[in-house]
């Protein structure tokens, strides 16, 4: 099976997978005898495959306290591995969000933002993670922009992207048991909501950020938000900088042509360039959850204290 596991992911993702055993001794005796473990390294990411040894039915409930339990001893990502699951079991595992590979049929790395599923007997559809327009979707409805059941055109009309685009958006959604259409409209409904939704989506969401720039002013013909550091600065208790940071649509940015730009290091402003115009989402600041996508692998322990804040003062 480890032969065709490393052919399988190959073939998804071109790259090698090497496996080393990994020592379990430490875990309950169920668990030892229902798994080999192995030691996974894929693109520099170590993860924990647990190989189903076959030799008990597990239920997708059991699957996903073990695939905890193993994630805590080991800190690492646990990823329940079987030769063959059914789909409906597979689907509850989706529902679950755990992570899982059955080779040549699925394979759901939330933690690596891909998910691949069989179309009969053509190639696997693919799924980077969420795209620009679900994850503007997951905004949306966080923070309550539009009523629910969602129609294309209203989220065409929130979001400013094509019907093609908020269709394939839908088909994510639904794909990653976020959110499922039903009746003759087809019409988007979030499964959780609030903070269970913002929890299940937070592993598949990327930040907004694609670039920053360093200015010595503002260009006047932008409106940008203020974002970064002073944005989290000014909803908790943490100081703001010395040094101005704002936020704009990257397509807005790059409208006014060249704009002379400084070494970030010594400029004092900086100028976030988003995959989408925070003024969709609120009109006064970057709203809280893209704040929090912009600075959560910051190391500053302070600036981790403060977006412990932020989130804790949500109104969910």
């Amino acid at each position: 099976m480890m032969e065709k596991l490393k052919l399988y992911i190959h073939q998804l993702f071109g790259a090698e997978l090497t496996l080393a055993p990994f020592d379990g001794g430490g875990l309950p005796y169920l668990l030892q005898g229902s798994y080999d473990f192995q030691l996974a390294t894929l693109n520099n990411l170590q993860f924990i495959l647990m190989f189903d040894r076959g030799k008990t039915a597990l239920t997708p409930a059991s699957i996903a306290k073990h695939s905890e339990l193993v994630a805590g001893y080991a800190k690492l990502p646990a990823v329940y591995t079987a030769t063959s699951l059914i789909s409906y079991n597979r689907g509850r595992l989706l529902k679950r969000h755990v992570p899982f590979i059955v080779p040549d049929r699925q394979l759901y790395l939330p933690f690596l933002h891909a998910a691949f599923t069989e179309i009969s007997s053509a190639a696997p559809k693919e799924f980077s993670g969420l795209g620009n327009t679900a994850q503007l979707l997951i905004l949306g409805q966080l923070n309550r922009k539009f009523p629910e059941p969602l129609s294309i055109a209203m989220a065409q009309e929130f979001s400013g992207y094509s019907r093609i685009s908020v269709i394939r958006a839908f088909d994510e959604l639904e794909f990653f048991h976020l959110a499922q259409r039903s009746g003759a409209s087809r019409r988007l409904s979030f499964l959780p909501s609030g903070k269970k939704l913002w929890q299940n989506a937070l592993p598949l969401l990327k930040n907004p950020c694609r670039r920053v720039v360093g200015l010595e002013k503002l260009p006047e013909a932008l409106s940008p938000c203020v974002a970064g550091v002073n944005a989290l600065a000014r909803r908790t208790l943490l100081a703001e900088s010395k040094r101005r940071e704002y936020a704009v649509h990257a397509s807005e940015f790059n409208r006014l042509g060249y704009i002379p730009v400084v070494p970030k290091r010594f400029a004092p402003i900086l100028l976030q360039l988003w995959l989408y115009s925070p003024k969709l989402i609120t009109s006064d600041g970057v709203d809280s959850f893209s704040l929090y996508l912009t600075l959560k692998d910051e190391l500053d322990e302070r600036i981790q204290i403060a977006l412990d804040e932020l989130m804790n003062a949500v109104l969910w």
